[in-house]
């Protein structure tokens, strides 16, 4: 007879309410630490890196996991009256957790890689702030999974989507996915929260179809730039 046991991993709505806070705390270190522009400039170009809770949700999907969210370039310019244009390349790492699979039960999460470009709009909101919708078109680069833990010295193995038998996973070659974002700006570096929401498809399986979902704490340096 198997004797139950307490589970101390945390769900996927107490992951998401932690990684909530931790977004609210981050902007406030970072606008604290960021002092605003004047007349916030919506002309110029940005490196950025982002970080929080990513998903592959649907299908086999147990619950996503945090980490790397995404990096890249945007190149802003203005429109009519305040509206801005924003270009971006960028890449990005979609992250879930499956099943425990194995002869020896492991936990087993699932991998893939984004890459791609994104266009959009960003309104001003007060004096520093904006807020902007945007689409991104991807190329999905790489689709692993990888095995926690397990016999041997070091336990734990890494695979290609395609050579996973246990769960039929299998990778589009591109998706599309909307985002929305809203930030503060200061004179050179700046923060935004962001969520990018799949439209189409990362990853099909037989059990349904996986899709990019990401919410992330973004902090952007603007390296070149007109005031």
């Amino acid at each position: 007879m198997r004797t139950p046991q307490l589970s101390l991993r945390p769900t996927a709505g107490a992951l998401r309410r932690s990684m909530l806070a931790a977004l609210l705390v981050g902007g406030v270190a970072v606008s604290a630490s960021a002092q605003p522009a004047a007349g916030a400039p919506a002309r110029g170009v940005d490196v950025f890196l982002g970080a929080g809770y990513s998903n592959l949700a649907g299908g086999p999907t147990e619950k996503g996991r945090l980490g790397l969210g995404s990096f890249g370039f945007a190149i802003e310019r203005p429109m009519t009256g305040d509206l801005a244009w924003v270009a971006e390349l960028l890449g990005t790492l979609g992250q879930a957790s499956l099943r425990e699979t194995g002869l020896f039960p492991q936990p087993t999460r699932v991998s893939a890689s984004h890459v791609g470009l994104g266009a959009g709009a960003r309104w001003p909101l007060g004096r520093t702030g904006y807020l902007g919708v945007g689409a991104n078109a991807w190329l999905i680069t790489v689709c692993d999974v990888d095995t926690e833990g397990g016999p041997g010295f070091l336990g734990g193995e890494t695979e290609s989507c395609d050579r996973f038998t246990e769960v039929g996973l299998l990778p589009e070659s591109s998706a599309f996915s909307a985002a929305m974002t809203t930030g503060r700006r200061g004179e050179r570096i700046s923060w935004e929260l962001r969520y990018d929401h799949g439209l189409t498809p990362s990853i099909r399986t037989e059990t349904g179809d996986m899709r990019l979902r990401l919410l992330q704490l973004v902090v952007r340096y603007r390296f070149r730039g007109e005031r």
